[in-house]
């Protein structure tokens, strides 16, 4: 009877590690996040990318979907495009104007009706690689992959100056 107790008590101190490992793991990737914002006019639209950690991460890229309305009948045409930029600092967030996007992906023949973020890729201070879309974060085997067929692939070579992010690593400033 002690046995099974005993290996009862196991299973579950071993499962309870395994959480704290998993949350542990997660930290720095759930201080991570990205969102838009638009307002009536196209230099008030903006990408913010927000590090929320006491550690940096690298390797960033952020998938988009430019939206063009087409006349007429025919539907939308969606362009994808992974914006890549070499890091983000600890407790800092960058916010990139559509116009400062648009002018990287070089899109001057028939300007977008509506950028789409999708998608953020980026390599946690542990050498992790995660990703971020709306259904969630996971942990990402993919390093460097287009997350879409047909996606162009730019590199921000001057991405703007990044702020101090409003929160910091759990609600500090």
């Amino acid at each position: 009877m002690a046995t099974y107790y005993g290996a009862a008590v196991s299973k579950d101190r071993l499962e309870q590690s395994r959480e704290a490992t998993q949350r542990e793991s997660r930290s720095q990737a759930s201080h991570v996040s990205f969102w838009s914002e638009g307002g009536p006019h196209r230099a008030q639209r903006t990408v913010h990318v927000m590090n929320r950690s006491p550690d940096p991460i690298t390797g960033i890229t952020l998938s988009l979907l430019l939206v063009t309305q087409q006349r007429g009948e025919d539907p939308a045409v969606l362009e994808p495009f992974q914006l890549t930029f070499p890091n983000l600092g600890p407790c800092k967030e960058m916010v990139l104007t559509e116009e400062t996007l648009l002018s990287a992906l070089d899109v001057s023949q028939q300007r977008p009706s509506e950028v789409q973020l999708s998608i953020l890729n980026f390599t946690d201070g542990d050498g992790r690689t995660w990703r971020r879309a709306d259904d969630g974060l996971e942990e990402s085997r993919q390093i460097g992959e287009p997350d879409f067929p047909g996606t162009s692939e730019v590199t921000l070579d001057a991405p703007p100056a990044p702020k101090r992010a409003a929160m910091c690593d759990g609600g500090t400033t």
